[in-house]
């Protein structure tokens, strides 16, 4: 029904969101530590107070640093299929691919 798509869109909105303070944290403190964090753990609490969680799962965000190039990271949700298809554009939500 019409009910269920207005939730999912809040979902997705919120997610986008969550995806967007997570990744200006890991900026943050890439651009004061020298590099991008290992895990999510280490934003806080000096760059976030707490870092959200999946909106789907209830889980952390997946993170993947990848080097220390700005940008140079996975940072995505899995989406409302639940599953995590490795930053796969088409049914996870990830950062920057908008």
């Amino acid at each position: 029904p019409e009910s269920d798509m207005v939730l999912l869109r809040a979902a997705i909105t919120q997610t986008k969101l969550d995806l967007a303070i997570i990744a200006c944290a890991l900026e943050h403190h890439r651009l004061i530590a020298g590099n991008y964090p290992q895990s999510l753990k280490d934003l806080s609490p000096k760059y976030l107070k707490k870092c959200p969680h999946e909106v789907f799962t209830g889980k952390a965000y997946i993170y993947q640093k990848l080097d220390q190039k700005i940008g140079s990271f996975h940072l995505y949700s899995v989406g409302e299929d639940m599953k995590d298809s490795g930053a796969n554009k088409k049914t996870d939500i990830v950062w920057g691919s908008q």
